[in-house]
């Protein structure tokens, strides 16, 4: 059916021009938005930052809200303060919540009888607890008893919620990413590539500098960090960096986007995420569509890739980090049997693809 008599929201604190975030949930937001738009009016609500303003974005309207006065963890709680009265006060027919740290959930269910869907890039409660030693767990279960319609990433995470909330209706729609290069690129592997947000302790990046240390006393390809973060953040990993006396071998490229992005993931020797907390990251999918050899944690966020396409070590062991990053510097067969693995496996997850799912579970509640 057309609905595009229907007006849809989705509210999600970070978006792709925010200075201290713009991360994968950001980027899924809009290209599944914009697909939308061809059936629903779609509004997105995301927080306010310095210099943001209200805009229309390939047909989605981008509504800001809450303040820019106070950085981006202060933002994310004034952004959740805002939530309920806009859904109160605003029209619409259906609402998509994407989950914000600390809490996730900002319980929107109970302020309205209008259907509102749980979107759930991450669950930070754990997280937040590991980090603050505060309950963010505990209140992040309760929220969840709240709602009625989520939308997940993984069976992983729908089995966790599933525990906490066995009534809730939940559905599973992972990411997505544009369809994969046709060839395989015949550039001249330069370097190795971290990409995404800079923040410290969640993207494990002090693992990865310690890790990298050891792999430059056998090689010599720099490692290239691309992403932005809170200014407090990038600090920190600047004073890591010369900490460790690795100034003249890593280089910080800032946010990339566009065909610089492009690039940089093709001159790439293989690219290493070392994230202590994941639930779908989109840099997977866009690494093994870009035919680069991929790197990670054994996390339960990391479990949706297959043994073969990813290479997999032990948690947090900067030793067993080398020691992948060494063999696929050494190995290149193994690294071009996991680029070809990954190839064919990254083809189920387009964009295209990704949208339909929302808009058959949309369909679904508003009938």
């Amino acid at each position: 059916m057309n609905n595009k008599d229907k007006s849809l929201i989705i509210s999600s604190y970070d978006d792709i021009h925010n200075p201290y975030y713009a991360g994968g949930g950001a980027l899924a937001i809009l290209q599944v938005a914009k697909r939308l738009t061809k059936k629903y009016n779609v509004t997105v609500i995301t927080g306010k930052y310095p210099g943001s303003k209200n805009e229309t974005i390939e047909g989605i309207v981008y509504e800001r809200v809450g303040t820019s006065l106070f950085g981006g963890k202060l933002g994310q709680l004034a952004f959740q303060l805002y939530l309920p009265a806009l859904v109160v006060k605003k029209s619409y027919d259906v609402w998509i919540e994407s989950f914000t740290p600390p809490f996730s959930t900002t319980c929107l269910q109970l302020y309205t009888k209008k259907p509102v869907i749980g979107l759930v890039h991450m669950l930070s409660g754990e997280d937040m607890k590991r980090k603050y030693k505060l309950p963010f767990d505990s209140i992040e279960k309760v929220g969840l008893q709240t709602y009625k319609h989520i939308i997940v990433l993984s069976e992983n995470m729908k089995k966790k919620i599933a525990t906490i909330n066995p009534k809730i209706d939940i559905t599973v729609i992972p990411n997505g990413v544009d369809g994969p290069e046709q060839s395989a690129s015949k550039n001249k592997k330069k370097y190795i590539l971290f990409i995404g947000r800079i923040e410290v302790d969640q993207k494990g990046l002090d693992l990865l500098l310690k890790a990298y240390k050891k792999f430059s006393e056998k090689f010599s390809y720099p490692l290239y960090i691309a992403g932005s973060g809170e200014r407090v953040e990038e600090t920190k990993l600047h004073k890591l960096i010369k900490e460790l006396e690795l100034s003249k071998k890593v280089t910080l490229l800032g946010r990339v986007t566009g065909a610089k992005k492009e690039q940089i993931y093709k001159d790439a020797l293989f690219v290493v995420s070392t994230s202590r907390f994941e639930t779908f990251p989109i840099v997977a999918l866009e690494a093994m569509s870009h035919g680069v050899a991929f790197i990670c944690f054994s996390i339960e966020g990391m479990s949706w890739i297959p043994d073969k396409i990813a290479k997999k070590v032990t948690p947090f062991s900067i030793e067993k980090l080398t020691e992948a990053m060494v063999q696929l510097a050494y190995n290149k067969n193994i690294a071009d049997d996991m680029i070809k693995s990954g190839k064919e496996f990254v083809k189920q997850f387009t964009w295209d693809s990704v949208a339909s799912k929302y808009d058959e579970y949309l369909t679904h509640i508003l009938k």
